[in-house]
């Protein structure tokens, strides 16, 4: 039997649960985050009829910090201590945090460079992930869109050292920034006010 996947995006609008078929992703439901009690309650029925399913949430909000720290060459569970110390002195209180390996410093020590990203208000996520909890339905992931560009990044192969990749979307101008190949920040600007189909100049105006 062929197992379902659904993508939960969520957005300054609310939430959005979206299947993954053949000819591409259908908007199943829609959720606003206004009447966030009614609203996980409806998730939260919707998810106990789909728990046979593999669910990813997607996360296009501005409450996503980076930062670059250097660590000494240690390895194994001393690395592993040393990188959560850092992530909870950079980002305490929240529960959802990666980190991006980016490579070693050429000389002295070989120091590691490192970047911690970080969703920094987990509470626009938590009562969606009970829901899932609840239902004891499956979860693949936690993402946000300037960590799928890494993927795109390695297809478009840039030859510029330094690169920018802007995108727009009804969440606002994402511009994120890479060097080396590597991510090293993303933002999220309020979207151009008129109509959606005209913000290509916002887009540009975003990056001046």
């Amino acid at each position: 039997m062929l197992v379902k996947r659904y993508l939960h995006l969520i957005d300054p609008q609310g939430l959005g649960t979206w299947e993954d078929r053949h000819h591409g992703l259908q908007c199943l439901q829609r959720y606003s985050l206004n009447a966030e009690t009614t609203e996980t309650a409806r998730f939260a029925d919707w998810i106990d009829h789909h728990s046979s399913g593999i669910h990813t949430f997607l996360l296009d909000l501005p409450d996503e910090g980076f930062h670059l720290e250097q660590i000494p060459p240690v390895s194994g569970q001393d690395r592993q201590k040393l990188i959560a110390r850092r992530q909870m002195q950079q980002f305490f209180g929240s529960p959802f945090v990666a980190t991006i390996p980016l490579g070693r410093v050429q000389d002295g020590r070989r120091d590691e460079h490192v970047l911690l990203v970080a969703l920094t208000r987990p509470g626009n996520l938590l009562p969606w992930l009970q829901a899932l909890r609840e239902a004891e339905a499956r979860l693949a992931r936690v993402c946000s869109p300037a960590l799928l560009t890494r993927p795109l990044l390695r297809l478009l192969r840039p030859t510029n050292p330094q690169g920018l990749i802007l995108s727009f979307s009804h969440s606002g101008i994402r511009q994120t920034y890479f060097e080396q190949g590597c991510l090293r920040f993303s933002r999220l600007s309020p979207p151009p006010e008129g109509e959606f189909a005209s913000g290509g100049h916002g887009c540009l105006s975003a990056t001046r």
